[in-house]
């Protein structure tokens, strides 16, 4: 998985509190609309000091940026914990249990959580400065990197695996495979089949001289 947290950002808050929640710094799902049948991607993104939540349909980018003290603003008129508003967010795009309902003025999306139940948050519908653009696709960029890195190094891995142990399955064969025992044929008895007896061939009536001149 993507690095958490510790080993990018100085200690802070708001660092501990993605810890505690065992957040990673990028994270995305499908989710779907509460009313409709619309789709749209979910995800998160952690920089040096704030955390955005996203959510792209095929209209627009909605998003929220949080510090550490409005993050804690925001939990406050929730009534949860920033550590519970976190592990919700992880819950929700690791299930793809988050939903979404759009208006002419907001977005909301409701998180997931099994302590807490349903947590709205309400995205703002106005479209991001470019920069917000641009270190959200650096962010897909390196999260596909990443993924793609790890999967190529498991399926290596695997190969690697299974070919050891054909091998010594092959090995271990060979080894115990007990040498055929050659069958003894006793006395009159047929070498091609030792349990059949030889059976001699008929040589026929022999007639002796003496009932020749009878």
């Amino acid at each position: 998985m993507i690095t958490l947290i510790s080993d990018h950002l100085r200690t802070t808050m708001l660092t501990q509190w993605l810890n505690e929640a065992k957040l990673d710094l990028f994270g995305s799902a499908m989710v779907r609309n509460a009313t409709t049948e619309l789709n749209a991607v979910l995800c998160y993104q952690v920089d040096s000091s704030d955390l955005f939540i996203w959510l792209i349909d095929s209209n627009h980018i909605s998003h929220v940026r949080f510090s550490e003290q409005s993050l804690k603003e925001e939990c406050r008129n929730l009534k949860v914990t920033p550590v519970e508003l976190l592990k919700a967010l992880r819950e929700s795009v690791s299930s793809k249990s988050a939903t979404f309902t759009k208006s002419p003025t907001s977005v909301v999306v409701s998180f997931s959580s099994s302590q807490t139940g349903r947590i709205p948050l309400e995205l703002s519908p106005k479209e991001p400065k470019a920069d917000l653009v641009r270190d959200l696709l650096l962010a897909f960029g390196r999260s596909y990197s990443d993924v793609k890195q790890e999967l190529d190094s498991a399926k290596s891995t695997m190969e690697e695996s299974a070919a050891r142990v054909f091998t010594q399955s092959a090995m271990l064969d060979t080894e115990h495979r007990a040498p055929k025992k050659k069958a003894k044929t006793e006395p009159g008895m047929s070498v091609v089949n030792p349990r059949s007896r030889i059976v001699k061939p008929a040589r026929g009536v022999v007639y002796s001289d003496e009932e020749e001149e009878d």
